[in-house]
């Protein structure tokens, strides 16, 4: 369901509206387009790539605080 604050577009708008509109937000620009299916396609790439994210983030999980603050340490100067 859509939820609208304000006139329609005019302050803001999300959801779909019967799968005929969806209303959203770009870069703060809101705007509506038609409503399509989500595609998911289930390509053994793209489910041996999910996995390994997987796999990721439990190891991620399992670190020390230590070692997640060197992590972090590292990745500041990559962005």
């Amino acid at each position: 369901m859509a939820r609208a604050s304000g006139p329609f577009l005019c302050v803001t708008a999300s959801g779909t509206v019967g799968k005929l509109l969806t209303a959203c937000a770009w870069k703060g620009v809101p705007y509506v387009r038609r409503w399509y299916r989500p595609r998911n396609p289930r390509t053994p790439k793209q489910v041996a790539h999910r996995g390994r994210f997987l796999e990721l983030n439990d190891g991620w999980r399992y670190l020390y605080p230590e070692e997640k603050e060197l992590w972090t340490l590292c990745q500041k100067g990559v962005r």
